[in-house]
């Protein structure tokens, strides 16, 4: 072959990504309503997702401009709402004995939680918890405000666009604890089948090893359609909470997401550095694998275990490379990740807290882990037995249930394609969040300044006369 002929030939390699539950989110417009009126909202393009009666997901397009839907509701949030709620807040209080009397109520009358119950007051971050025995009670704290429903029904602040963090969120992480299980585990996973991958490598290896210049476009198009249906269905796997509630729901949604970002498929909600912009010459027959796990650094307790503080992004995102062989298994390799999936996770953890502002799941995710993490405290601690506080109600599934949605069960697999190199990368991952490992030595962040002591009076500022279960 002349030097001309090789110029004009280059080789190929594809990028895949197995297909999870997921919401596909442009950024949430920077919604901001005055009480009244409301101010404007930026109209942008909303996505969601579809579950059919298999389990399957798909992802749908809105036909009503989001920016539009969530002024409506904003305004109509009004409307309902107790006026208090409406208001912004730095620290908003929620006393869990006060909310367990309350929802004894409820379940002793027959009737739901209130709006007021299922939305937490309209928190949308755990920044404190605090166990005060003097009051047997333990505290929840952190910003809120009044809420309403974006374009796929998240329940999200009217002022902010920040998802409030959810009663069926808290009950499904303080069910989540199990002392006769060490070291649970609670995340889900999303699993290529060894068939679908041995079809994929069969498909990889039928390819010619160059490609004429004139039929790259023709071939990537061709390569990512015979792709997908090589890979077929992923499996979807929930574990540690129930696959039928709103944190599994979110967690897959957020995987999902994540690996649309990786492989190009979906723009990053920041300018950022992707496993897909960054891969300049992929390894044969790689896997990476990314998923989601807890920032225990950003975790602080105190001296006596009866106060805890987040203080910032508590949300890794880990990374790690596997083979996979010709009949479709896969082997974890013992080096490191290559530079562009390292390049990827390091950029997602660094800019977490911006990417949440800018996409809400991950802000939901970010509430979930917290909520994880604050449960594993609260019971490794006994701290509920130190207050003296019964959470009975709080963990009966039967007289307080949750919400039921359908459970992921499969997704299709997408793929794309680009020419660097002759090259297959078959992207995979999830959530892992081990909420025990919060509390091993080696992690533990204790408060040796005395400065969160000197916050535990925030816990009780404003409950003085206060008959409610929270305020302000």
């Amino acid at each position: 072959m002349t030097f001309a002929n090789s110029f004009m030939r280059r080789k190929i390699w594809f990028s895949l990504v197995t297909l999870v539950l997921a919401v596909v989110f442009t950024p949430l417009a920077a919604a901001q309503i005055q009480i009244p009126p409301p101010a404007r909202v930026v109209q942008l393009p909303t996505f969601g997702v579809s579950v059919d009666a298999d389990g399957v997901f798909n992802v749908r397009q809105f036909a009503v401009p989001g920016g539009q839907q969530f002024m409506r509701n904003a305004v109509f949030a009004q409307t309902r709402l107790p006026r208090e709620t409406w208001q912004q807040s730095d620290l908003r209080k929620i006393s869990l004995r006060r909310l367990t009397v309350a929802l004894q109520r409820c379940v002793d009358e027959g009737l739901e939680p209130t709006e007021t119950m299922a939305h937490l007051a309209g928190l949308t971050s755990l920044k404190y918890v605090f166990a005060l025995p003097d009051e047997k009670d333990v505290i929840l704290a952190g910003p809120a405000e009044g809420w309403t429903r974006d374009a796929d029904g998240r329940a999200v602040g009217i002022y902010t666009g920040r998802p409030t963090i959810m009663l069926d969120d808290l009950l499904v992480a303080l069910r989540s604890q199990d002392n006769d299980r060490p070291n649970q585990w609670v995340g889900c996973s999303i699993n290529p089948t060894a068939d679908g991958l041995k079809r994929l490598s069969d498909y990889q290896r039928s390819l010619p090893n160059t490609i004429p210049v004139h039929a790259e476009a023709e071939v990537a198009a061709t390569s990512v359609v015979a792709i997908e249906r090589a890979l077929g269905m992923a499996n979807i796997v929930v574990f540690g909470i129930p696959a039928d509630t709103q944190m599994a729901r979110v967690m897959v949604e957020a995987d999902y997401l994540m690996k649309l970002i990786a492989i190009g498929r979906q723009p990053p909600p920041i300018d950022m550095p992707t496993f897909f912009s960054e891969s300049k010459r992929p390894g044969k027959y790689m896997l990476q694998r990314w998923w989601f796990s807890p920032d225990y650094r950003r975790v602080i307790a105190s001296p006596d275990d009866l106060l805890l503080e987040f203080t910032g992004a508590v949300v890794n995102l880990g990374t790690e490379d596997y083979r996979i062989g010709p009949q479709g298994q896969m082997r974890k390799l013992d080096n490191k990740p290559g530079p562009a999936t390292r390049r990827y996770a390091t950029a997602f953890t660094k800019h977490y807290d911006r990417i949440a502002e800018l996409s809400p799941v991950y802000a939901q995710l970010r509430n979930m882990v917290e909520l994880l993490v604050a449960a594993a405290y609260l019971n490794k601690r006994d701290a509920f037995d130190r207050v003296s506080f019964d959470a009975g109600l709080l963990l009966d599934t039967e007289r307080l249930p949750t919400d039921k949605l359908a459970v992921p069960r499969q997704a299709p697999f997408a793929a794309n394609a680009a020419w660097r190199n002759h090259r297959l990368i078959a992207p995979s991952g999830g959530v892992l969040v081990t909420p025990d490992d919060a509390w091993h030595a080696a992690n533990i962040q204790i408060d040796k300044s005395n400065r969160l002591d000197k916050r535990r009076g925030l816990a009780t500022q404003g409950l003085a006369g206060q008959t409610n279960w929270w305020w302000d």
